[in-house]
């Protein structure tokens, strides 16, 4: 069995197209993602991720967090072919808004040649909670950083896992300098 976790952080990027082919029988993919998109900045993530194996299991996590005037982009593909019976399969893509005329693209696709399967897949976009920025700026918090807070954990909760703390650290001294 062949195991492949794949972590990004992108931050300040345009364009990542990823092609990712399960070969092998029992083959295992984990892609764990978390961007920030910058006020004006543009991001287009295209995955594709195509099960060619026996009990194989992929699992996506893409977090994107992005401020006011930015697009984020993100079309994730997966395809299981006839030969891939007992196939599991997630994708999973959350987006945050942290300002105004944010535009989400969010498209998970799901192409089954197979009954023989477990898959799922979906997208959410939303804005940032007045009601917990209210509760943290009532306790002395300034706006800034409590909107920094929440994008940090948002996109902390994307990174767990093998390589948690040097994704993490990344993360913080990036958020430092906003």
């Amino acid at each position: 069995m062949r195991k492949i976790i794949f972590l990004l952080i992108m931050l300040n990027l345009n364009l990542k197209h990823f092609d990712i082919q399960l070969k092998g029988d029992g083959a295992n993919f984990n892609l764990k993602s978390a961007s920030y998109v910058g006020a004006g900045k543009h991001i287009d993530q295209q995955i594709t991720l195509n099960h060619q194996g026996k009990n194989t299991k992929s699992t996506q996590m893409i977090n994107n967090v992005a401020d006011s005037k930015a697009v984020a982009t993100c079309n994730g593909r997966i395809v299981i072919n006839r030969g891939s019976s007992k196939a599991d399969a997630s994708l999973s893509n959350k987006n945050l808004s942290l300002g105004d005329y944010v535009t989400f693209n969010a498209k998970p696709e799901l192409e089954i040649y197979n009954d023989d399967v477990s898959c799922s897949h979906g997208a959410t976009i939303s804005r940032l909670s007045k009601s917990e920025l209210f509760y943290l700026t009532s306790r002395g918090v300034p706006p800034a950083q409590a909107k920094n807070m929440m994008a940090r954990g948002f996109l902390n909760n994307a990174v767990s896992g093998a390589l948690q703390e040097n994704s993490i650290q990344r993360l913080e001294s990036y958020f430092a300098k906003i």
